[in-house]
């Protein structure tokens, strides 16, 4: 977004108080609220890549992933604050916007929970798409319509009425725009010259005469009020400025609830995850008796072999003449063969090898027993 600025800065430099830089104002807001929404973006491709290991972290009761929505939402307020308050210094400054403190803190607050807002929206819509080709369509799309419709490329009087409510109902770019437009033109005065004036030329100079051009002048007047402009030209009122900063942090409160519902509730792909269940069965015990200790005693072939009374006393896990056999390809293939053993008390046992598949039916198999 830094280098985005510094590009929008050499189009944008210093733009005149004149009804020559009336509609390059609105621009600039335009294309700082576009380049924040088209950052926003890259979280639908995060959210659909990630969300495979979120489903294996819940699977092992990690955490809610209700909550984690909650939590990167938070955890990403600093860095997007941070990185729209460096793109608003270098902007802001170089195209002359208004040059008061208050404005330009309201300028950051509009176009920082913008950025909330359409980062939310896109992790919805990323958590909310079965796969990567879907959450690419239906994100471009929203933000297709989001951008044309927004107020800037076509005031909203112009608009159709089938697409107007896309304009006051399920648009938030739109609110963050409007929130924009009211701060900047609020205390503006615009100066008409040149074309604007009609009649112009030699010998026309007596503004009694002439009438300015710009929407939302008053005949007799060289100065159109900025309030005057915006509300003639795209039916934004200076009053509604906060009403419009609400609705756009209802938005994202809505957008914010939604994601945590969808990714705790909704699962796409559940072969993302296993969880392997085995029947639970009771388990055979043979008590051992005197004679046959040395018998097992003579398969063991340990250095540290249990005692005789561990092993008369049941507190020492051994086996012996242990067989498993699996069917590969209509044949059958042994894995285990006669496999003897012990595990003593108190200690903890570990099968190594250098087959893991052999490694993996051993555990299996005394999971059973």
């Amino acid at each position: 977004m830094l280098i985005l600025a510094t590009i929008v800065r050499a189009l944008f430099n210093q733009l005149p108080e004149t009804t020559d830089g009336a509609f390059l104002r609105s621009g600039v807001l335009f294309f700082a609220l576009l380049f924040s929404s088209l950052v926003a973006q890259a979280e639908m491709v995060a959210a659909v890549s990630g969300r495979l290991v979120t489903y294996k972290q819940k699977s092992l009761s990690m955490f809610h992933p209700g909550v984690l929505a909650l939590v990167q939402t938070v955890a990403d307020m600093v860095p997007n604050l941070i990185t729209i308050a460096l793109f608003s210094l270098i902007l802001y400054e170089a195209a002359g916007l208004a040059q008061t403190a208050g404005q330009f803190f309201a300028f950051l607050l509009f176009l920082f929970s913008g950025c909330l807002c359409l980062t939310a929206m896109f992790r919805l819509i990323g958590n909310a798409s079965p796969n990567l080709d879907i959450g690419h369509t239906v994100s471009g799309v929203i933000l297709l319509f989001s951008i044309l419709l927004n107020g800037y490329l076509k005031p909203p009087g112009q608009t159709g009425w089938w697409f107007r409510w896309i304009y006051w109902g399920i648009n938030p770019l739109a609110y963050a725009y409007k929130a924009l437009m009211a701060n900047e033109f609020r205390n503006l005065e615009l100066t008409c010259t040149g074309a604007s004036l009609v009649p112009n030329g030699p010998g026309f100079d007596d503004i009694a005469h002439q009438v300015c051009t710009l929407q939302g002048a008053r005949p007799g007047e060289l100065n159109v009020l900025g309030r005057d402009y915006i509300a003639v030209g795209f039916q934004i009122y200076i009053k509604d400025q906060w009403r419009d900063f609400a609705a756009v942090i209802g938005y994202w409160l809505v957008f914010v609830i939604a994601m945590a519902v969808v990714m705790e509730f909704v699962e796409f792909g559940n072969t993302g995850y296993t969880i392997r269940v085995h029947k639970r069965r009771k388990p055979k015990v043979t008590l051992v008796t005197e004679d046959q200790v040395a018998a097992i005693k003579e398969t063991l072939t340990f250095s540290e072999l249990p005692t005789d009374d561990q092993i008369l006393a049941g507190t020492t896990f051994t086996w012996k003449d242990l067989n498993y056999t699996v069917p590969v390809k209509g044949e059958s293939s042994q894995l285990l063969d006669n496999v003897a053993g012990f595990i003593k008390p108190g200690q903890m046992t570990a099968p190594m090898g250098n087959e893991y598949l052999v490694m993996l039916s051993w555990l299996q198999i005394f999971s059973l027993l």
